[in-house]
């Protein structure tokens, strides 16, 4: 018996304990209600909402005395006091409250258009007159306008004085509420949207349009925010707040080359010069023509004589630089003396071989036969002749000074023009001219000793390309002289 005892003992305290516990974890979440208790007076004059109900505390609640036909509200009693109508209650106790009502004694029609109703209460009274403060209550959905007839305007509430003998109209018009959302677009990278329509705010359910429309060296890549996806234009229907925003990305710039090509001697120089350019890049050409050239036009994308010229690369481009000799360069010469070793014409015809030695030769430029008249020819036939022109040595007299300097000797002496400048071209070199003489030439008795030889001196300053070689620029000075010899040896096949 003393163990059951001690069992029941323990069960009892657990229960006790757990009990305790429940009940106090209850009690601090149970919030407080409380009751509104309403009455009219009269009872018939009207009518109040809400009339009754349970409400938690510390809650407002907006209560409205809604008057019988042929009624009026005046005033409130008990909880609440005034004649505000609607009026707010706040509930931290139970509440009861009484709308009085009273006999409307004047003429006054009230009409509503739309969904709403107006709320009635007189202010002031006199014999003659009394005043009524009238509110619109609009139905949900809907919201309050104006007053037509004996009101007008849109104050709400509005007061009305109304003569007891002159009847009274009002109108109360209620539109319905219109929702409006916005639309805020935004860009990232560089670009525009149109709408369609564009408004500040647009009702609910309107559908805008949105074009998308890249800057220059851009593209439109996709739609984010309440819109997503790449069509363009696109749709978005406004049915709340709406945020948009357009991604333009920045296209990859398109590449391109130049392609120059020249005709005629010469080259042209390109600021910048790359293989590759982008497109927009401005490249400026400098046509350089070759010595003895002129610039004369660019062909193919480019056009004019303007030199230089700026192109803009906005495709592959080939253009080409026109070169032609330039008329107005080259070279005058104006004498060409060659200081003779020894000269060898050969007899023909039982004329004896005749020769002559270190004699300086002033050769004609104008291409007249040139004479020797330092030595009398004998008289008869000779079949061929041979120069060696060779620089005088140093047992040589020579009155000359063309033929020697301070740095040497000389075989042969051009002076001339070259370009606008003078020059003297001196050459050390050893030269030989070789001439057979068919028919033969004849020497008569008495006659000046006369020789016809052809000489191309303007060749002798000329590169392969025909360009003329400056006589002053010592880098030419074995290029001529190889003309020189070259022209020379030419003599054999001339007679």
């Amino acid at each position: 018996m003393r163990r059951s005892a001690c069992a029941i003992f323990a069960l009892v305290l657990v229960m006790t304990f757990s009990c305790d516990s429940i009940e106090g974890t209850f009690d601090d979440s149970v919030p407080n209600f409380y009751s509104l208790t309403t009455h009219a007076s009269p009872q018939e004059g009207g009518t109040i909402q809400p009339s009754a109900g349970e409400f938690l505390e510390g809650n407002s609640v907006q209560v409205v005395a809604r008057p019988a036909e042929g009624y009026v509200f005046d005033f409130w009693e008990g909880d609440l006091s005034g004649s505000s109508n609607p009026a707010t209650i706040r509930f931290d106790s139970n509440r009861t409250i009484t709308a009085h009502f009273s006999l409307r004694d004047y003429d006054l029609n009230i009409d509503i258009v739309g969904s709403g109703v107006v709320n009635e209460t007189v202010d002031e009274r006199s014999p003659t007159s009394v005043t009524v403060t009238l509110t619109a209550e609009a139905e949900e959905g809907w919201i309050f306008d104006r007053w037509e007839g004996d009101l007008s305007g849109n104050s709400n509430p509005e007061t009305l004085t109304i003569e007891i003998d002159e009847p009274k109209s009002v109108t109360a018009i209620f539109v319905e509420e219109v929702i409006e959302y916005s639309l805020n677009v935004t860009i990232e990278g560089e670009g525009t949207v149109d709408r369609d329509p564009d408004k500040s705010s647009y009702p609910e359910g309107e559908e805008v349009t949105l074009t998308a429309s890249a800057a220059s060296g851009w593209s439109f890549k996709e739609w984010d925010g309440d819109l997503s996806g790449s069509t363009n234009p696109v749709t978005i229907t406004l049915d709340d707040d709406k945020s948009v925003t357009a991604i333009f990305e920045e296209d990859e710039p398109e590449e391109y080359t130049l392609t120059i090509n020249t005709e005629g001697l010469g080259s042209v120089d390109a600021n910048p010069d790359r293989e590759i350019y982008i497109d927009g890049d401005e490249v400026t050409l400098t046509a350089n023509a070759a010595l003895g050239w002129a610039f004369k036009e660019w062909r193919g994308d480019l056009s004019g004589s303007a030199n230089p010229e700026t192109v803009v690369i906005d495709d592959d481009k080939e253009i080409t630089a026109i070169f032609e000799v330039d008329v107005d360069f080259g070279i005058t010469i104006n004498e060409v003396k060659l200081f003779i070793k020894e000269m060898e014409l050969g007899g023909a015809r039982r004329t004896r071989d005749f020769k002559t030695k270190d004699f300086v030769l002033n050769v004609p430029v104008d291409g007249t036969p040139f004479h020797i008249t330092h030595v009398q020819i004998p008289a008869g036939f000779y079949d061929e002749m041979e120069l060696d022109i060779a620089k005088p040595g140093s047992s040589v007299s020579i009155d000359d000074p063309d033929f020697r300097d301070g740095t040497g000797s000389y075989s042969l002496v051009v002076h001339g023009v070259f370009n606008g400048i003078d020059f003297t071209f001196r050459s050390d070199e050893d030269f030989q001219i070789d001439v057979d003489f068919e028919p033969h030439l004849e020497i008569k008795r008495g006659q000046t000793s006369v020789i016809a030889i052809t000489v191309d001196f303007e060749g002798w300053f000329k590169g392969d390309d025909g360009v003329f070689l400056d006589p002053n620029d010592p880098q030419n000075e074995e290029r001529i002289n190889i003309n020189i010899e070259d022209s020379f040896s030419d003599f054999e096949d001339e007679f």
